[in-house]
């Protein structure tokens, strides 16, 4: 049998710094699974100059398969559906996201875990600078929540080695991360693109009560250039990630609670056509984030869980001023047989951006399917 302490904090190591929706699954004797999802997001911004809304219909499929003991392998690819209405002009954004593979594998009896995965640029790129552009901005606003804020991007792959032990009744454990991201021409006529690599090191600490557990990581990611036409254009520097996870679990129920803190350094922009320093301002504020969520379960048939959660994110120096956003809702979940389980999820959204220049709503509907082969 594993030391499935070990690969508890093995597994929050990877979920803290691998690439997302690729994650760490190494359980004794799991099976194969795949997972389907249809997340609907809806967000209304609202300012003294007229309203902007954007819908996006995201459609992720992931799922593992365990290749032998101790090893497995990844996927993840997904599609999307977004438009963007300003008065009475709609844009549309569509398609592929890349696909994601990772293989992970455990071994000296858990205490080490060995991770690598590939991004190959199959999704869409080249979009044209006159509409999709514009989508897409709006996406990659910070104050705003999507599942997919793009689209296709260049060959890339990631190497993760974790480790874990236990001093005393206290699991620690750390993880070294390192990701390639190639070059792709992002836009039509723009140039070559090439998002810069970044390297991040994590270190966990956890422990368990009677009933209750916590777990907390501080992650340190550093970042290089991102260059357009081999030119510097933006280097985002570095930021410190402090996370803390609690938990109390009764018979028929568990109450869980999430804290995050971003704190992102000074990146540098540069202007492209000289190369030299514009300035060393931050474009996005530091963030904090809070969740509160209860899952109740009856029996094993099936379970429904609440939750609320407040994001906070400070001033930039750019000019855009602190957001404020509560979100709430729940998911109910229902075991259809032994090989296939339903998910249905409800979240609503209320908050300002710009220190309350814009006003926000939000609504998040997502459907999930799993099943085990």
């Amino acid at each position: 049998m594993r030391n499935k302490t070990y690969i508890f904090v093995i597994l929050m190591l990877v979920a803290a710094v691998a690439v997302p929706s690729v994650h760490g699954q190494i359980i004794y004797d799991q099976p194969g699974a795949g997972y389907a999802r249809m997340i609907y997001s809806h967000w209304k911004l609202e300012d003294d100059s007229g309203e902007i809304s954007i819908g996006q219909i995201a459609l992720p499929i992931s799922g593992f398969i365990p290749l032998k003991d101790n090893l497995e392998a990844q996927f993840y690819m997904a599609n999307a559906s977004n438009k963007m209405s300003v008065i009475d002009s709609d844009t549309t954004l569509s398609g592929f996201s890349d696909a994601r593979f990772q293989i992970n594998h455990s071994f000296y009896e858990d205490h080490f875990l060995i991770s690598g995965g590939i991004n190959l640029p199959v999704g869409k790129k080249k979009l044209n600078t006159s509409e999709e552009r514009a989508v897409i901005d709006l996406l990659s606003e910070n104050y705003l929540s999507f599942p997919m804020r793009r689209l296709g991007e260049g060959f890339g792959f990631n190497l993760l080695f974790g480790a874990a032990t236990i001093l005393g009744e206290t699991r620690w454990g750390t993880g070294i991360m390192y990701q390639y991201n190639g070059s792709y021409d992002a836009y039509e006529g723009e140039g070559s693109y090439d998002p810069g690599d970044f390297a991040s090191i994590n270190i966990s600490v956890g422990k368990s009560f009677e009933k209750t557990a916590f777990n907390a990581d501080v992650i340190f990611t550093m970042y290089g250039k991102d260059k357009l036409d081999d030119v510097d254009a933006y280097d985002a520097s570095a930021q410190m990630d402090f996370r803390l996870r609690t938990i109390l679990t009764e018979e028929k129920y568990s109450l869980g609670g999430n804290f995050r803190y971003l704190y992102r350094f000074k990146p540098t922009v540069y202007d492209i056509m000289t190369g030299g320093v514009i300035g060393e301002e931050k474009l996005y504020g530091n963030e904090f984030f809070v969740n509160g969520n209860l899952n109740y379960h009856p029996d094993p048939g099936w379970y429904v869980a609440p939750s609320v959660d407040l994001r906070l994110i400070g001033d930039s120096e750019t000019g855009i001023k602190k957001s404020t956003i509560f979100g709430f809702g729940g998911l109910y979940g229902r075991k259809l047989n032994e090989k296939f389980d339903f998910d249905i999820g409800l979240k609503y959204f209320l908050g300002s951006a710009d220190d309350g220049d814009i006003d926000l709503t939000g609504l998040q509907i997502t459907l999930g399917l799993a099943a085990i082969f």
